[in-house]
């Protein structure tokens, strides 16, 4: 039995043409509700692709102008600030010219030095304070900012704000430097030095601490300030190579004894390497320079040395260190002056104690901030 498919050619191609008409009907319904020519890459491929190109630009270009309005607003916020700093800054010089009149009496002058302080403070405040997004401003982290301000990478605008911090306003550093004293041994009696003129007593010290502070107690009539340095560094210019027959010795530092096994000619470097072992332990490590050994603590602690046994011979340590039993060194300090002036030291014996030699000048100093401006005492 034979089979037999019965087929409507007029049927399908009516509903072929019914299905072509339905889809052309929907699509142009689509444009007039959209309003849009192309609404898929069906519609135009490439001006599909043309289309979404400008799209991202477009957005990306809508992005960058609110980009740039948040960056106009963190300008206005540090400028209005800046605009505070600034008639500080003024009145602080007011005050100065003011105090240079010799019709002030001292106390005058100490209540004009008073109102700088309050200004300097403030300043100070400022630089600490002000802030757009939880982002500082003014204390000199703001720095290399990138606002995105076009559409595509790498157009942006880098900015920096300047501190304001008073550490940092006027800053200058010149030519020369500061005046910076090497480490010394204990201050057994009261004794001075003369700075600017002005006798300085330091007294009975035993760390860096007290003579820094006994110099900055006083120094509001020589304008200078003392800081402490951040390392102790000691340098022992006798190194004496070793010559003899092998020996043992102990060097103590910082209360680590240190055995060392000298032999024939040991040079410096073979106690270098020696003394670097214990490192973690003393916290000081041993350099050789062309002055000789040097021995540094980043921390800016005290070095202390005590050779318990043997003598500097057999050690190969020269007179500097270890010519006696025992012996501490403290970190040394640094003289600045605040305004641009001439410094100049002038030491009795304490000047060997503390690292100054008599008569000692600086012609140009390390810095000229105003967070050290002290006008209670100008004249002319």
């Amino acid at each position: 039995m034979g089979l037999t498919i019965n087929t409507n050619i007029s049927a399908l191609t009516a509903q072929r043409n019914l299905t072509r008409a339905q889809g052309g009907l929907e699509r142009s319904i689509q444009r007039l509700s959209t309003g849009l020519r192309i609404n898929g890459a069906v519609d135009d491929a490439a001006g599909m692709a043309i289309s979404d190109r400008l799209t991202a630009q477009i957005r990306g270009l809508n992005q960058a102008v609110r980009n740039a309005n948040d960056g106009v607003s963190a300008f206005q916020t540090a400028d209005g600030s800046l605009n505070e700093v600034s008639n500080l800054l003024q009145r602080a010089r007011e005050l100065s010219v003011q105090s240079a009149n010799d019709s002030n009496s001292s106390s005058d002058r100490t209540s004009l030095n008073a109102e700088v302080s309050n200004i300097l403070a403030e300043l100070d405040r400022l630089a600490s304070t002000v802030q757009f997004n939880n982002r500082k401003l003014l204390d000199g982290t703001f720095t290399s900012a990138q606002f995105q301000v076009g559409a595509n990478a790498y157009e942006t605008v880098s900015v920096s704000i300047s501190s304001v911090n008073t550490a940092d306003l006027g800053a200058i550093t010149l030519a020369g430097v500061g005046m910076s004293s090497t480490g010394f041994t204990d201050l057994t009696s009261t004794s001075a030095i003369t700075i600017n003129g002005i006798s300085v007593t330091i007294g009975a010290q035993t760390t860096i601490e007290g003579v820094v502070n006994a110099i900055n107690n006083q120094t509001g009539n020589t304008l200078a300030t003392a800081k402490k340095n951040s390392q102790t560094i000691v340098t022992d210019t006798g190194f004496i190579a070793h010559t003899t027959a092998a020996s043992t010795t102990t060097l103590t530092i910082n209360g680590v004894a240190i055995t060392l096994t000298t032999g024939n000619a040991d040079s410096a470097s073979t106690f270098m390497a020696t003394v670097n072992g214990y490192t973690n332990q003393t916290g000081v490590v041993v350099t050789t320079s062309s002055s000789g050994i040097v021995y540094t603590r980043s921390s800016g602690g005290t070095i202390a040395f005590d050779e318990t046994s043997g003598g500097t011979a057999s050690v190969g340590v020269g007179s500097a260190v270890a010519a006696t039993a025992s012996r501490t060194f403290n970190a040394g300090f640094t003289l600045s002056v605040n305004l641009d002036r001439t410094l100049t030291v002038v030491s009795s014996t304490v000047g060997d104690d503390i690292g100054f030699t008599t008569g000692v000048t600086a012609t140009t100093v390390t810095t000229s901030r105003i967070n050290g401006l002290y006008i209670a005492n100008v004249s002319g």
